[in-house]
């Protein structure tokens, strides 16, 4: 099954490959139906007036099969189905070549037949699907070993006047034998039966295995061959009258093929009228009222749509969650804006490229309310996304305090009642002149210091408010067991945003050193179209987890502030770590 991904924006905006023009089938078709018409009469001459409605009914068929034939070839995929069906139009008036009583007609009239059969097979066949597989291959093989081979060696064991020929008709007979005629002719007709229930079995199994937008283009054809096929059983008798029911079964067929490729095109004006029933007059409207609009259109329950965000540099699903819009074996329809913008991306089902086409064509039809769609889908994961990191921030911000609360207990708290207790020792000391115990207490209380004075710089370091972002990220990657560039190309900011990427830069270069195994790390601060950008990057193992508490609440509060984060991190390719952090 042929897929269509579409792995990036710039990838989407590739032409879907045009269609025919229409004028131009017409008179093509108009052409065969004239050169069809010309033909049969050339071939039924000797017969007009003697069976005229057999040779009324012969000419319809192979007109039909010839108006078919450019039907299906203009159909995407399906020309060589078209080709095929060219054939039988060509073939089957040769079925009366046997009127004409001269030289090897009559045996061109017979082998014709058979070829017939064989093409006509081959082109339902190829209708669904442009590819043959093993079963297709062999069964194919079988039916011109049956019918060719068959008729063949019909000839080689019969007279003409064994078949209802003129015994003066020229006839490649090799060893003509009356009793092995009788046996070949009735084996022949016994295997007509199953190689009918085979070919039946075939196009259901196919017809079942295709999407169901293709069941719905092929079901008129699946429908006609259980009349068509019921002809093939007359075929093998030559008696009077056989021909004009052959045909008048035979009609339906080509009539099918026509009427299934106007079929496929007319789902574009169900999906404008299901759309309009969805929507509402300014273009707008749930987009689950629009992806049911298509999946009732198209007949298929699994359809879903996927929107792209450029601002967020990522893919949103119809209700607003974020996921991959690509799936096996499914076909992914790009829909583009005005602009030639990537818009959103229609994962169905299609099997032949015909059935694609038809789908593209609609999906294009509705790209106008499937962007509407998209545009809301991006808000309400937007929304959604800052509630989330909002409640995730807050809980972040409760246990970080118990954090300092418990770092206070247990840290300074206790290292400063151990200064009392040593005072108390000094104290009683200082009479007979030992040192040792003020000294011990001079350390104690520096340590104290130097734990209170990193906690406060924890909470707000002092060298941001102080000097800034160049100098504060400068102490942070000085901080770090490994060298980091750093670049700075913004000025002061605004006291809130400065905290903001000082805050991601520290947790970065934090998680930098405790987890990627790094030799070197990058800090890039720059202006960008509506904010800051900030990058902090690695050369080491890569394979961050993006769920982890330090990245997740990294993330959470870059989108707290209306920004994105990106994670980029391979395994063994380092870690990038990208945010947007809008100004204002």
């Amino acid at each position: 099954m042929s897929t269509v991904a579409v792995t990036s924006p710039s990838a989407a905006r590739r032409p879907v490959p045009g269609r025919p023009r229409t004028e131009s089938w017409s008179l093509l078709a108009v052409a065969a139906a004239l050169g069809a018409t010309v033909w049969t009469a050339v071939c039924y001459l000797p017969e007009l007036s003697v069976r005229p409605l057999t040779s009324a009914a012969a000419l319809l068929v192979a007109v039909g099969f010839a108006v078919a034939a450019v039907v299906v070839a203009a159909q995407p995929g399906r020309r060589s189905a078209g080709v095929v069906l060219a054939a039988t139009a060509v073939l089957w008036p040769l079925n009366s070549l046997g009127g004409w009583n001269v030289g090897a007609m009559p045996l061109v009239r017979q082998l014709a037949e058979c070829v017939f059969w064989v093409l006509l097979v081959a082109a339902v066949l190829l209708y669904q699907h442009s590819q043959f597989g093993l079963r297709e291959r062999l069964f194919m093989t079988w039916i011109a070993v049956e019918f060719v081979g068959g008729q063949l060696l019909w000839v080689a064991i019969s007279r003409p006047e064994w078949s209802g020929q003129p015994a003066d008709a020229w006839w490649p007979s090799l060893a003509p034998d009356p009793a092995v005629f009788e046996v070949v002719r009735a084996v022949l007709a016994a295997l007509y039966l199953p190689s009918t229930v085979l070919f039946a079995a075939l196009v259901l199994t196919r017809t079942r295995r295709i999407a169901p937008v293709d069941r719905y283009s092929i079901a008129p054809v699946v429908g006609a061959i259980a009349v068509g096929g019921a002809a093939a059983g007359f075929s093998w008798s030559f008696y009077e009258g056989t021909t004009l029911l052959v045909a008048v079964l035979l009609v339906p067929l080509p009539l099918a093929f026509v009427y299934a490729a106007t079929r496929l095109s007319r789902l574009r004006l169900r999906l404008t009228e299901a759309l309009d029933a969805s929507t509402a007059p300014d273009g707008t409207g749930p987009h689950a009222e629009v992806t049911a609009a298509l999946r009732s259109v198209l007949r298929d329950p699994q359809l879903s749509m996927t929107f792209w965000s450029a601002e967020r540099g990522e893919w949103i699903g119809e209700t607003g969650q974020v996921r991959a819009p690509f799936a096996e074996g499914r076909v992914e329809i790009p829909v583009l804006r005005a602009d030639g913008r990537l818009c959103a991306v229609v994962s169905t089902r299609a099997t032949s490229l015909a059935a694609r086409r038809e789908v593209e064509a609609a999906v294009r039809l509705a790209g106008t309310v499937i962007e509407n769609a998209g545009l809301r889908a991006v808000v309400q994961a937007q929304a959604e996304a800052v509630g989330r990191a909002h409640a995730r921030t807050v809980q972040a911000g409760v246990e970080e305090r118990r954090r300092l609360e418990q770092d206070l207990h247990d840290g300074a708290q206790q290292r400063l009642l151990g200064v009392l207790t040593l005072l108390a020792v000094a104290r009683q000391g200082a009479a007979g002149g030992d040192g040792t115990a003020v000294d011990r207490v001079e350390r104690e209380v520096r340590k104290a210091l130097a734990e209170l004075r990193d906690l406060a710089h924890g909470l707000h370091p002092t060298v941001l408010t102080r000097d800034g972002l160049t100098e504060a990220l400068t102490e942070l990657g000085e901080r770090l067991a490994l060298p980091v560039d750093v670049r700075v190309g913004v000025g002061r900011l605004e006291p809130a945003l400065e905290t903001s990427i000082y805050y991601v830069v520290s947790e970065a270069l934090t998680n930098v050193g405790k987890h990627a195994g790094a030799e070197r790390a990058w800090v890039r601060v720059a202006p960008g179209d509506v904010g800051v950008d900030v990058e902090v990057r690695d050369d080491g193992v890569g394979g961050a987890d993006p769920t982890g508490r330090g990245l997740l609440g990294l993330a959470d509060r870059v989108v707290a502030l209306g920004g994105r984060f990106i994670l980029h991190s391979p395994a063994g390719a380092g870690t990038r770590i990208r945010a947007w952090v809008p100004c204002g």
